[in-house]
C-alpha cells in the first residue's frame, strides 16, 4: 500500500538481487533468505516472488505469490531471474560448490522438461562459488556467469537443460584470474 510491498518470509533477513517483468507486465523479484535452525545453525534459500502490475502478490503462481527453494547444502542462494518468450521462468544462483539454474511453468511448477525435474546443477569448484548473472541467447541458450575461488566461469545450457557440448569442456570454460603487478586498497 502506499507504493511499499512488504512480505514476511519468516527470516532472519532477506535481500532481492534482481527484478525483471513478463509479457502481462507482472512483476518477479529474486532473493535469498537466511534463518537459523533449532540448533543455531545458519541456513539460507531462495525465494522467488511474483506481483501482478498494481504490486499485489500473484496468488495464482507459487504458493500465494511466492516459491521458495530449499538445498540439501546449507545454502541456496538465487542471483538472477529471465522470463523466456513462452513466459516459463528461469532463476540462476549457486548451492554450495554448484552453479544451479531452475525453470519454472507460469504457474510457479518445476518444468518437468528442463535438467531434472526442472534442476540444472554443475559443480564449478571448491571455493567461494557463485554465479552472479545470466543471459538468454535468442531464446535458444542461456549463459551463467560466475566467479569460483580465483577463476572466472561461464557456463553454456541448452533450452533442454543439457549443457551445450559445443561450448568450452562440457557446457564450461573457466579461466584463473591472475592479481600479480595490483594491488587493491
Amino acid at each position: 500500500k502506499n507504493g511499499k510491498f512488504s512480505e514476511s518470509l519468516n527470516a532472519s533477513f532477506g535481500v532481492i538481487k534482481a527484478v525483471t517483468t513478463d509479457k502481462e507486465g507482472r512483476i518477479l523479484a529474486i532473493g535469498f533468505h537466511s534463518y537459523k535452525d533449532k540448533k543455531e545453525e545458519i541456513y539460507s534459500g531462495t525465494a522467488l516472488i511474483r506481483l501482478d502490475s498494481h504490486g499485489n502478490l500473484d496468488t495464482s503462481f507459487g504458493n500465494k505469490g511466492i516459491v521458495t527453494e530449499f538445498s540439501n547444502d546449507k545454502y541456496l542462494k538465487g542471483y538472477n531471474v529471465a522470463v523466456q518468450e513462452d513466459e516459463r521462468i528461469l532463476i540462476s544462483g549457486f548451492s554450495g560448490y554448484n552453479s544451479i539454474l531452475i525453470r519454472y511453468n507460469p504457474d510457479g511448477s518445476y518444468d518437468q522438461d528442463f535438467g531434472l525435474n526442472g534442476i540444472v546443477s554443475k559443480y564449478v569448484y571448491t571455493e567461494g562459488q557463485a554465479t552472479f548473472d545470466m543471459r538468454l541467447i535468442d531464446n535458444k541458450k542461456i549463459l551463467l556467469a560466475g566467479v569460483s575461488g580465483y577463476m572466472f566461469h561461464i557456463l553454456r545450457v541448452n533450452f533442454d537443460g543439457s549443457f551445450d557440448p559445443e561450448f568450452g569442456f562440457d557446457g564450461m570454460i573457466r579461466t584463473e584470474l591472475n592479481f600479480d603487478g595490483y594491488s587493491f586498497e
